[in-house]
C-alpha cells in the first residue's frame, strides 16, 4: 500500500532527506526520538504503565515517521499524540472519534491542528497561573501539580519547543531544529507524567 512507502506523507520537515543514511529519511529527527523511549522505560512502573505506553507509542511513531516519511508513520505518531492530549485532559473516549477522523481524512493539517491544541493548553495554563487558579493537579500525589514553579517551568519548556517547531515547519534558510524539539518533547512528556489538565 502507498501509505507504507517511503515519503508518502504530505509532511516533510526541514532536515535534508537521506543526507546521512540511505535507510533513514531524516537521520537526526529519527534518532532524537530515543529519549522518548527512555522516558517510557523509566516510567514503566505500576502507577504509570498506561502513561508510559502512550509515551512509548509517541516515541516509536516519531521514529517510524521521520525514518520513512511515510503516511502510516505520520498517522501513528499523531494518533498517539491525540491520545496523549486526551489522557491529560481526561477527554471522554467518544470525543476522540472526530479527532481521529480528522487525522485520517486530512493528514496534511494534522501537525497544525495538534500544535494549535497544545498552544491553547499553554495559554490556559498561563491564564490560570496569573489568577492563581491552578490548572494542573497531581494525580499520583508527588506534588508536581501544586507547585507554581514547576508549572512555570513546564510552560517555559513548552513555549521554547513551540518556537523550535514553528521555525522548523517554516524551514527558514534550511536551518532545521526539529530534532531539538524532540528533546524538549521528551522532557515535557516526563514533566507531565503526574498531571491532568482541569480548566
Amino acid at each position: 500500500m502507498k501509505m507504507f512507502e517511503y515519503q508518502s506523507s504530505p509532511v516533510d520537515w526541514c532536515e535534508p532527506n537521506f543526507s546521512v543514511s540511505d535507510f533513514l529519511a531524516e537521520f537526526y529527527n529519527t534518532l532524537s526520538a530515543l529519549p522518548m523511549l527512555y522516558v517510557a522505560y523509566i516510567l514503566w512502573v505500576p502507577n504509570h504503565k498506561i502513561y508510559a505506553s502512550i509515551v512509548l507509542g509517541i516515541g516509536v511513531g516519531t521514529m517510524i515517521f521521520h525514518g520513512t516519511l511515510n503516511l502510516f508513520g505520520q498517522l501513528f505518531d499523531e494518533l498517539c499524540l491525540v491520545i496523549y492530549l486526551s489522557y491529560l485532559m481526561r477527554i471522554p473516549r467518544y470525543l476522540l472519534l472526530p479527532l481521529t477522523c480528522i487525522l485520517f481524512i486530512y493528514p496534511q493539517i494534522n501537525a497544525y491542528l495538534l500544535i494549535s491544541t497544545a498552544l491553547i493548553i499553554i495559554v490556559g495554563w498561563q491564564c490560570n497561573l496569573i489568577t492563581l487558579n491552578l490548572p494542573l493537579k497531581a494525580v499520583t500525589g508527588n506534588g508536581m501539580g501544586t507547585s507554581i514553579k514547576s508549572q512555570k517551568l513546564l510552560i517555559f519548556v513548552c513555549l521554547i519547543a513551540g518556537v523550535l517547531w514553528i521555525i522548523d515547519i517554516a524551514c527558514i534558510n534550511g536551518i532545521h531544529f526539529h530534532f531539538i524539539w524532540h528533546l524538549f518533547a521528551a522532557y515535557i512528556l516526563y514533566l507531565t507524567r503526574d498531571l491532568t489538565i482541569t480548566f
